[in-house]
């Protein structure tokens, strides 16, 4: 190999790890504006009073002591842990049907301590979520638990999401607007476009079913396209509800608390508390 090649190859293997380093900084960058801008969404629908920024301020600080403190008993335990699964991973080794009393007792201990400081940091976040519902209005939980996290907000006061609806009722307008040639030629690409969308979101055994609700949407369709425009008009929205219900899987029920913790007991959420203070 000559030498100009061993000199460009080495000067690559210095290179790499700076250059896998600067990626990771950037990637983690980027990770926490798309956490600010989700959390910033929400802050915004939420239009909290000074006096609620800073005692949502306080509560964050106290669960960051929460979290660190957590962290901090947990790692005091990596030395007792480590010592005990090498114990227990060099018996499995020679594995004769038993495990030693003292490594099984080191093991379970271990465990039943990291428990306990989690389930302490738990009870702790748990109060600190509860300060926090009771200085929130009826109104802001309502906007908390409607929620959908976006990056773009819809237009208009009061609107924070991503509205599925809004962009079904559109879709709707326009493939009833298509002349009936049209919509002949072009119905099925258009259905097909609709289900490629969600059809990422869709479990297993709604694939299997695709057929039978492509013939759902596009009787829908039909329907929608013979109707008055006055009787369209009182029931599109009708309409749109029930293709969210055709091609969406069903939401978990949102925990109000949950969101709370992740949104206005985040470690990036005092900055930006503070940020929206000052203007």
């Amino acid at each position: 190999m000559k030498k100009g090649a061993l000199i460009l190859i080495f000067g690559l293997l210095f290179l790499l790890p700076g250059e896998l380093n600067a990626r990771k900084k950037k990637d983690e960058k980027i990770a926490e504006l798309n956490k600010d801008i989700i959390i910033l969404n929400l802050v915004n629908g939420l239009y909290l009073t000074n006096k609620q920024i800073d005692f949502i301020i306080k509560r964050d600080r106290e669960a960051e002591k929460a979290r660190e403190e957590a962290k901090k008993k947990l790692s005091l335990l990596s030395g007792e842990t480590e010592e005990a699964y090498e114990n227990l991973k060099e018996e499995l080794l020679n594995y004769d049907g038993t495990i030693s009393h003292q490594t099984g007792r080191d093991v379970h201990s271990i465990t039943l301590k990291k428990k306990q400081i989690i389930k302490e940091a738990r009870d702790k976040m748990n109060g600190l979520v509860e300060k926090v519902k009771n200085t929130l209005s009826q109104q802001q939980l309502y906007i908390i638990e409607t929620y959908k996290p976006c990056h773009i907000p819809p237009k208009g006061p009061g609107r924070i999401g991503q509205a599925e609806g809004t962009g079904i009722i559109r879709q709707l307008d326009r493939i009833r607007g298509l002349p009936e040639k049209r919509y002949r030629t072009n119905g099925e690409k258009i259905l097909n476009g609709m289900l490629e969308r969600v059809r990422i979101k869709w479990p297993r055994g709604k694939i299997e079913n695709e057929t039978e609700i492509k013939d759902e949407l596009s009787s829908l369709f039909n329907r929608l396209r013979a109707m008055s425009d006055a009787d369209y008009l009182v029931e599109k929205e009708k309409a749109a509800e029930k293709i969210k219900e055709i091609l969406y899987p069903p939401h978990p029920p949102v925990s109000v608390d949950n969101r709370i913790e992740r949104f206005l007991l985040s470690e990036r959420t005092i900055p930006i508390l503070k940020e929206k203070k000052g203007k």
